[in-house]
């Protein structure tokens, strides 16, 4: 056919985004979920936060990779299994960690 189109991904085009992506997705692997390992099978997830990830914007925005390890945890969450993945490292919400401790302080 003519008229059709190659689809390619981020990862495709940028060798070190690919790896990048794979470093960080590596987290659904992490000690962080690793009560819903059993529940939840992260595979699918890391695969879908490596493809996802691969924009690698200079900007830092990763929104890609927040979404899927939230994706992935808001499945946990429905198994019963909490996950507090989020840190001031990884994907942080400014308003919710940094009041978190400082709730009874107004």
């Amino acid at each position: 056919c003519k008229d059709t189109t190659k689809e390619m991904y981020s990862c495709d085009g940028n060798r070190y985004c690919s790896e990048w992506a794979k470093e960080k997705c590596k987290a659904v692997f992490s000690s962080v979920f690793q009560a819903c390992h059993k529940t939840v099978d992260y595979t699918p997830y890391y695969e879908a936060c490596v493809k996802e990830s691969c924009d690698c914007k200079p900007e830092g925005t990763y929104s890609g990779f927040c979404n899927s390890l939230a994706m992935y945890s808001d499945k946990c969450n429905e198994g019963g299994i909490c996950t507090s993945w989020r840190n001031s490292k990884r994907c942080p919400l400014p308003c919710d960690y940094y009041n978190e401790e400082r709730s009874e302080e107004h």
